[in-house]
């Protein structure tokens, strides 16, 4: 049976790409479908009752993210991980 070209085109599921990806790398933590195996840290918990209090966190926020969370995640992974971030 013969494919149309654009169907050739069409690029194939990523999902077993990166199982293979995974099996590859022992240890790696799968995001990829947003099923993890623990929950969320005590910290996030604590803040859940405020964060749900604000309504403006209830909408879209900017593309680039919120920037208080963007500077967060930054200083996180600059003192825990080693990773400088810039834009």
């Amino acid at each position: 049976m013969h494919q149309p070209t654009q169907m050739q085109a069409v690029q194939p599921p990523i999902i077993p790409v990166i199982g293979e990806l995974i099996r590859q790398h022992p240890g790696t933590i799968s995001l990829g479908q947003g099923v993890v195996s623990y929950g969320p840290p005590p910290e996030a918990i604590a803040q859940i009752s405020q964060f749900l209090a604000n309504p403006d966190f209830h909408k879209y926020q900017a593309v680039q993210g919120i920037p208080p969370l963007v500077e967060q995640s930054a200083a996180k992974l600059r003192i825990e991980n080693g990773i400088e971030i810039g834009e």
